[in-house]
């Protein structure tokens, strides 16, 4: 069986209509917009960014709006998006 090579550096292509690689969300910005348009995966993009972005400063008003949503799986999303950040800052700290 072969493997394709995995590039080194992914492209940004997010596909908001299945989630496809949302995860990859490095940009507060695109968070951001994408709760303007009440995109459905917007929760993943908000655990990418708390995966892929170091500021929690950055990171934390976006986990605490989906947090906030009416919708229940964007409110589970925004909890293991908390859980995220906290675990990648407590890292980065530690080995700082």
């Amino acid at each position: 069986m072969e493997y394709e090579e995995i590039p080194e550096t992914l492209p940004e292509v997010f596909d908001w209509g299945n989630g496809t690689g949302l995860i990859g969300v490095d940009d507060p910005a695109v968070v951001d917009a994408a709760f303007e348009r009440d995109e459905h995966h917007v929760g993943v993009a908000v655990i990418g960014l708390a995966l892929n972005h170091p500021d929690p400063d950055v990171i934390l008003p976006r986990v605490a709006r989906a947090l906030r949503a009416t919708n229940p799986e964007l409110q589970r999303q925004g909890t293991v998006a908390s859980h995220t950040s906290h675990d990648c800052t407590a890292r980065s700290t530690r080995s700082a």
